[in-house]
């Protein structure tokens, strides 16, 4: 007699469970990704989904923990049981769970792989490290000074290009405003209160404040006045210096007592 789709589905489940698992292996089965229906499986090295049919469209697919920034699961007020990668190149990927331990066991499972797998790979680093820093001290010394020059260096040209991640940029953005209160002044004005500007045309008006004060941050320049004012400090034939409004908007900043004499 002809099969069901009903017992074709349970057949291919039943199959896929029969398979030969990697050991330290854990299944989840009935996991919906993008209204397909199939089986993840979390190993030492990866998480996979499996589809149970793959005439959907919807191919096998492998997550590599390294690939792996972050993950988090709907809440118990939320009426389905998701659970969120959030992979690199900005990048997610979502699926539902059949019911609520599911998904508790689930992100219990994804914390601990990743916690292991972030333990091993600090491992390896130490011990690559223990065993080529046997020639002399003067070459680990001189190493780790080139390492520490080329971190630096790049955190600067991130700085000077604006390629920050959005967390570095959220960070970056609430220095500023907790320290210049003209700042904050300016963005809850412009976009909190009247919604003349967006968040992002706002901070592009400031991208040089933006990029110093990342720099600070990243430890790649010392605190002081501001390189953008000197640059910006013309000394005319009799020795007299032009300040314009963002020159003395930034030495009221860094000096409020001649802003007070000034008022």
């Amino acid at each position: 007699s002809p099969i069901s789709p009903h017992q074709k589905q349970r057949y291919i489940r039943c199959t896929f469970s029969t398979m030969a698992m990697p050991a330290n292996s854990t299944t989840y089965p009935q996991v919906l990704y993008k209204k397909t229906e199939g089986t993840v499986i979390l190993t030492i090295e990866k998480l996979t989904f499996q589809p149970n049919n793959s005439s959907n469209g919807i191919s096998p697919m492998h997550i590599p923990w390294p690939h792996v920034l972050k993950h988090q699961v709907s809440p118990a007020s939320h009426s389905k049981f998701l659970i969120k990668l959030n992979i690199i190149d900005n990048k997610s990927i979502t699926f539902r769970l059949t019911n609520r331990s599911e998904l508790e066991r689930i992100r219990k499972d994804v914390t601990r792989r990743l916690h292991k797998f972030k333990q091993q790979q600090q491992q390896q680093q130490e011990t690559s490290t223990n065993g080529s820093s046997a020639p002399t001290t003067t070459t680990t010394s001189a190493t780790i000074s080139a390492n520490s020059k080329k971190r630096n260096h790049a955190a600067l040209t991130a700085a000077e290009f604006g390629d920050m991640d959005p967390t570095s940029m959220a960070v970056t953005r609430s220095s500023l405003l907790a320290a210049n209160a003209t700042l904050r002044a300016q963005h809850h004005y412009l976009v909190t209160e009247t919604g003349t500007v967006t968040e992002d045309d706002f901070w592009k008006t400031h991208q040089s404040l933006v990029e110093e004060e990342y720099a600070k941050i990243c430890g790649t320049t010392k605190t002081g006045p501001s390189s953008l004012l000197q640059s910006h400090l013309v000394t005319a034939q009799d020795n007299k210096i032009t300040l314009g409004v963002e020159e003395m908007r930034q030495i009221f900043i860094m000096y409020p007592a001649v802003y007070k004499a000034y008022e």
